[in-house]
């Protein structure tokens, strides 16, 4: 496929998993894509060489509780748990095929390899990756029909589609405009079993996160709707503030938690009271890269320390990124200007020596 030649030359500077997942998917041809919405097992063994296997048992994976596939990239193997009963095998194997594309991008590992953790990155960018080939923009803006991404809509995006609730929750977290995140709970363990966020959000469910003692969700009933004004806890036991859109039904609650009030849920917003006490931050951001001046609320990289920009995503980080490079002899990260050939100039002055 030349995945790795493509994703070396990109068509745009990416700032995020979902970049990264966009470049990607544009280094498979169209009529691939398609291939792998349709069957991904079939065409992952057709088009891209992959020993493809149905396991019954599930593996552990590092970035957050058991999972139901694994790669063995110099194998060339996928194993997956099959499940009959709903389309997340879909979902799993095309995961699986951006761990392996991901493993030819060297663009895409420096990037991860910047970030304080670099496995989870890789982790949402093949979550990011899966949902944009399992659900096309056009159905997605069908269901949603202008209104504000709704847990109602998540439930309505896998009723019409062949995606699964975590493509559908990914798809969903894309459009919220604001920070939060998009949260699949098992009712019966009371456990987060997938959790997409927007850009930094923090702080946001994880998979294998059970529901803290006291939160609204743990009294949401059988199809029952849920609104109001809620949380979830910062590491230090602190709470940042959320609005929350919620959604049960006999297995699986469907949460969405914004940082804006999306649905009116209070006209006094008196969220934002909640919000001081975790000391959530203004601060001003004159952006390099786009020219933006202003401010944002968003917690800064915890890498760099300052904010990514509202507008373009910048920060500190993606900036150092882009005009620095990696040393083939020494594996150090220097400017550009100091590299040639692909040797930076002390590992120059070394051989000349």
């Amino acid at each position: 496929m030349g995945a790795a030649a493509d994703c070396a030359l990109g068509v745009r500077q990416a700032v995020n998993v979902r970049d990264w997942a966009a470049r990607l998917i544009g280094s498979i041809a169209p009529g691939v894509r398609s291939e792998l919405a349709q069957d991904p097992a079939a065409a992952l063994r057709r088009r891209f060489d992959l020993i493809v296997q149905a396991t019954q048992t599930p593996a552990r994976r590092g970035e957050g509780g058991w999972c139901d596939g694994l790669s063995f990239l110099h194998e060339r193997l996928v194993l997956y748990v099959p499940t009959p009963s709903s389309r997340r095998e879909h979902f799993t194997l095309l995961h699986e095929l951006g761990h392996h594309l991901a493993a030819t991008c060297d663009d895409l590992l420096e990037w991860a390899a910047d970030s304080p953790n670099p496995s989870r990155v890789i982790e949402e960018m093949c979550d990011a990756m899966a949902a944009q080939l399992l659900l096309p923009d056009e159905l997605l803006n069908g269901v949603l029909a202008r209104a504000k991404p709704s847990a109602q809509h998540l439930v309505a995006l896998y009723e019409r589609s062949t995606a699964s609730r975590e493509v559908c929750a990914i798809a969903l977290a894309q459009r919220l405009g604001c920070e939060g995140f998009v949260t699949l709970i098992r009712r019966d363990r009371l456990e987060v079993t997938f959790s997409s966020r927007v850009a930094e959000t923090r702080p946001y469910a994880w998979r294998g996160d059970l529901l803290p003692p006291a939160h609204p969700l743990r009294t949401l009933g059988t199809a029952r709707v849920l609104r109001c004004e809620s949380w979830w806890p910062l590491p230090g036991g602190e709470r940042r503030g959320y609005w929350l859109d919620a959604l049960a039904d006999d297995r699986h609650t469907y949460a969405i938690f914004a940082d804006s009030d999306l649905w009116g849920i209070t006209p006094l917003h008196i969220l934002d009271r909640v919000e001081a006490r975790t000391e959530r931050p203004t601060i001003e951001v004159h952006c390099s890269t786009c020219g933006f001046q202003g401010v944002t609320h968003r917690f800064p990289c915890t890498d760099c320390r300052k904010p990514a920009c509202p507008r373009c995503g910048d920060c500190a980080c993606s900036r150092r990124i882009r005009q620095s490079g990696v040393c083939r002899v020494c594996h150090c990260r220097v400017p550009k200007h100091r590299l040639r050939d692909g040797t930076c100039n002390d590992c120059c002055g070394k051989r000349r020596a």
